[in-house]
């Protein structure tokens, strides 16, 4: 639940509570505002739950391809290094926005452009030659 979605929630609730203490009792204003704050806090913990168990799944589906930490800690933290597959790097990244494609003295080589700011314009190029990162190059905060 976004901050601002709490914000309004939260708003009418009071104006719902200060037109019920007006025209009913306190005592039932006050058990409604206590409703809706604990109906907001359950969706917020649930919602926190929900997140956390699908990065422990990600982490475990993760280490059953991979069985090395460091490189499962890398894909979740996007790091790119030299040497990461292709897989590595969509796992980490996902797919790339745009590739240019070329075979250079046999050997395969792709450009992934992620991150796309302006028409042929991207903040991260991941390079790889046969399927393996051979280099990269960021612009900006990407």
């Amino acid at each position: 639940m976004s901050p601002k979605v709490i914000f309004w929630t939260a708003a009418v609730a009071i104006l719902i509570a200060a037109w019920i203490n007006d025209s009913a009792s306190n005592a039932l204003a006050w058990t409604f505002l206590c409703v809706v704050v604990g109906i907001m806090i359950a969706i917020i913990w649930i919602k926190n739950w929900s997140e956390h168990r699908q990065d422990e799944d990600r982490r475990q589906h993760l280490m059953n391809l991979y069985n090395d930490e460091e490189i499962v800690d890398r894909i979740i933290e996007k790091i790119i290094w030299n040497g990461e597959t292709e897989d590595q790097v969509r796992q980490s990244l996902g797919d790339p926005e745009s590739v240019d494609q070329a075979v250079l003295k046999g050997k395969k080589s792709e450009v992934w452009k992620y991150y796309q700011y302006a028409k042929g314009r991207f903040h991260l190029r991941v390079t790889l030659e046969d399927a393996f990162v051979v280099g990269w190059e960021k612009k900006g905060d990407d």
